[in-house]
């Protein structure tokens, strides 16, 4: 991971940015400060000065657009969180450290304790790598990938009931293993826009798609294919608002 330097913000649609002091570094030379990582941030969708940050220092919310940021009061832990996800409606929010992951079901103003280990998720032999999603077309639709101690999939976990139970999609120790050996840095996790049961996951290798029908589909390869060809090391899935069947990777 490179050190940061907290964040940046627009309000011309990306035209011209400024530097949020508050999220600035004291030491832009230390992998121990507070803001020398920002790994994700979400913006709650009815409130444009509402946002959540996963930092090196913890979770951080802002309600002023940024000016001051606070943790939630129930999750002052200082740990390295690296993922985070929120609904559509902006109630439900997943947050992730290497291996816990906490649910908020007031949009970040509070959230419980660590699930994992509980309701079908693994207490074991996590790397320092998940990520979390939720569906857009359903707040209760949640998924979670997990990358192996040796940077190998582990499991995909999918939760129907807003995260009080989750059942693995797939399971890593075979063939399936778009991860390659690189789970601790490749994982790119996101769900359709309009299909709740859609999810897309890809790594070092492969992407890859899976619905209940049909379960996982190689959809394009890193090597080896004359089409459908996308680079190795995969971070990311993203999807055009306007439109639900454009998809970057």
């Amino acid at each position: 991971f490179a050190l940061g330097e907290g964040i940046f913000k627009s309000t011309d649609g990306g035209v011209t940015f400024t530097h949020l002091a508050s999220t600035k570094p004291s030491n832009l030379n230390s992998a121990t400060e507070a803001w020398s990582y920002v790994s994700k941030i979400v913006a709650d969708p009815n409130n444009a000065d509402r946002l959540i940050a996963a930092t090196y220092g913890g979770v951080k919310v802002t309600t002023n657009g940024g000016s001051t940021w606070a943790k939630p009061a129930t999750l002052n832990a200082t740990a390295n969180f690296i993922d985070l996800a929120m609904s559509t409606d902006g109630s439900m929010v997943l947050a992730c450290t290497g291996s816990n992951i906490y649910l908020s079901t007031d949009g970040g103003g509070t959230f419980g304790g660590n699930i994992m280990g509980t309701s079908g998720l693994p207490s074991s032999g996590v790397s320092l790598r998940m990520q979390v999603a939720i569906a857009p077309s359903d707040k209760n639709t949640m998924y979670v990938a997990i990358a192996a101690s040796d940077g190998k999939l582990k499991s995909v976990l999918k939760s129907i009931d807003g995260g009080t139970s989750w059942t693995a999609i797939a399971l890593g120790g075979g063939v399936f293993n778009p991860f390659g050996d690189q789970g601790w840095y490749d994982i790119a996790l996101g769900v359709h826009p309009t299909n709740k049961d859609m999810v897309f996951l890809g790594g070092q290798l492969e992407l890859t798609r899976y619905t209940p029908t049909n379960g996982w589909e190689t959809i394009a390869y890193w090597i080896g294919a004359s089409q459908n060809v996308v680079h190795a090391d995969m971070h990311g899935v993203m999807f055009n608002p306007n439109d639900p069947e454009n998809m970057y990777v």
